[in-house]
């Protein structure tokens, strides 16, 4: 899916770039449970909190699905050594990006 990452391939490389966007609906769920939890006597916001929670398992569980060629595909080719990283996970300017060198033709 392109709402997680976007990858794109040339004749000497291919480009992952993890988008940021997932962090911070992860950030923001988390911190909206955190602060309904802790509301006094407030029965909607327990609820609340739960529904929150089955909504990021679902996100969670169709990311991890939609990255899963993709991170195997990082992951053979960090093995192989054949990686360069940049970025972070959290910038919306300079994004997780990997670098993966193809191998030359002999």
């Amino acid at each position: 899916m392109k709402i997680f990452f976007e990858r794109r391939e040339t004749d000497d490389e291919i480009v992952v770039v993890h988008k940021p966007y997932f962090m911070y609906f992860f950030i923001a769920v988390m911190a909206v449970v955190l602060v309904t939890t802790n509301m006094p006597e407030n029965p909607m916001a327990s609820i609340a909190s739960i529904v929150l929670l089955f909504i990021l398992g679902g996100v969670l569980v169709v990311r991890f699905f939609s990255m899963r060629g993709c991170n195997k595909e990082v992951i053979q080719a960090m093995k192989q050594g054949k990686v360069e990283m940049s970025g972070s996970k959290l910038s919306p300017s300079q994004p997780l990006t990997f670098r993966i060198k193809k191998a030359e033709a002999a």
